[in-house]
């Protein structure tokens, strides 16, 4: 079986496991199981002096 996660759309996940950044993520669940490709989201900081 083939997949195209350019089909299946992105969801963003705020405070993965307790965590303070974010991530995105591609889900695709199947009786047999799980597929999750996912990526971390970098942080812009702005530093004012």
């Amino acid at each position: 079986m083939l997949i195209d996660f350019n089909e299946i759309n992105e969801v963003r996940l705020p405070g993965m496991n307790h965590g303070t950044g974010e991530m995105s993520a591609k889900m695709y669940m199947s009786r047999s199981g799980k597929i999750i490709p996912c990526r971390i989201l970098a942080r812009l900081y702005l530093l004012l002096q």
